[in-house]
């Protein structure tokens, strides 16, 4: 989650620094314009197409993670945390 935000920083960030220096440079066609639109919107749809992945990648660990410690207590390797270690022994 910590992940998927800082990329939608990131790279909000950068399209609004391209905005930026868009808007202070005059004389561009429309083409132009329209193809740097374009080049935007792309940036934003890989962008959120990586923050699924990156949630994906991130749930698929807290799941095996979650697996891993089962067994490790079905097998007595690992004790349940008592009630006042769960709070960092307070």
């Amino acid at each position: 989650m910590l992940i998927s935000l800082l990329l939608l920083l990131a790279f909000s960030s950068l399209g609004i620094s391209i905005a930026n220096a868009l808007g202070r440079r005059g004389g561009r066609s429309d083409k132009e314009i329209e193809e740097l639109r374009e080049r935007l919107m792309r940036l934003e749809q890989s962008m959120e197409s990586m923050t699924g992945d990156v949630d994906r990648v991130s749930e698929s660990q807290r799941f095996m993670t979650a697996l891993l410690e089962d067994r490790a207590r079905s097998q007595g390797a690992l004790k349940p945390p008592a009630r006042g270690d769960e709070k960092g022994g307070g």
